[in-house]
């Protein structure tokens, strides 16, 4: 018995669209028996991902250079900026001249801090209060810190900030609003075990601005956070961060405008076009 194999196949290009499509008609004859496949294949040289142009480089779609110039963004595709302002630590136990961890700058900064949580909500900006809160019994603190709660300090009741107390409070003058977002930490950065870079990405924040206390700790340690998870922009406000002395404070700043982060005032923030509020972080 003979066997004959054969091959034959026919295929034509159109195009649609921004691209090509290639289709072809195979046949075989195997064994006797014919068989008849239909295939396709169809690219675009031009796609369309979330509203947006890409072309193809190889085998990575890429915006073209004028749209990313226009956003100011290639890896997250952010046409919009969409800014947070992260107001750090403003707890009694920190702002309150008899509280354990009194910040000597804090009471200055008070209404400047208030201005800028007003600026904020005027111009659609998320606030978000990130505030220390321990465990009565000290497991959650910093080593350097276990003394507070050992020694029966802030009030006799020993600990600060702890959880329901007095000193774990805003200070005066400020407010939590149903709109903000709260976020507790139970160390230096904001960033460390909590939950704020994920709350900040799923509201689509791409820029930061950070007030409160104080510069050379929590500030700082937030600051650099930031920087390294790659915010487009982060912003410290100078004249509402403080210190223990305006010679720390200032020296803190100085460290931070070296790695990216711009230091304005309120005023000039509220009457900055928006893009250039912040430096570009590197």
């Amino acid at each position: 018995m003979t066997v004959s194999n054969a091959r034959s196949s026919n295929w034509r290009e159109t195009r649609c669209g921004g691209g090509r499509r290639t289709s072809w008609r195979e046949t075989s004859c195997v064994g006797g028996r014919r068989r008849t496949v239909s295939k396709a294949r169809s690219w675009r040289e031009e796609d369309r991902v979330e509203g947006k142009e890409f072309k193809l480089a190889g085998n990575k779609l890429r915006r073209p250079k004028e749209q990313e110039e226009a956003t100011g963004d290639v890896a997250f595709g952010h046409s919009l900026r969409r800014e947070a302002l992260l107001v750090i630590d403003m707890q009694r136990d920190f702002c309150l001249p008899s509280a354990p961890l009194f910040v000597a700058g804090a009471p200055a900064i008070l209404p400047v801090v208030r201005e800028a949580v007003a600026m904020a909500r005027e111009r659609g900006v998320v606030v978000v209060w990130v505030v220390r809160v321990h465990d009565p019994s000290g497991v959650d603190v910093e080593r350097s810190r276990r003394g507070l709660f050992r020694s029966g300090r802030n009030g006799g009741n020993g600990g600060v900030c702890v959880e329901g107390s007095e000193g774990a409070r805003l200070v005066d003058g400020l407010v939590s609003e149903d709109d903000d977002v709260v976020v507790v930490k139970k160390r230096w950065s904001g960033f460390l075990f909590t939950q704020l870079d994920l709350v900040l990405r799923r509201l689509g924040i791409t820029d930061l601005v950070l007030a409160g206390i104080q510069t050379p700790n929590c500030v700082r340690a937030t600051a650099f956070d930031a920087v390294a998870l790659d915010y487009r922009t982060v912003s410290v406000l100078r004249d509402a961060t403080a210190a223990a002395s305006p010679d720390v404070h200032d020296a803190n700043l100085f460290d931070m405008r070296n790695v990216g982060i711009a230091t304005p005032t309120v005023a000039e923030w509220v009457s900055s076009s928006g893009w250039e509020i912040g430096c570009q972080a590197e």
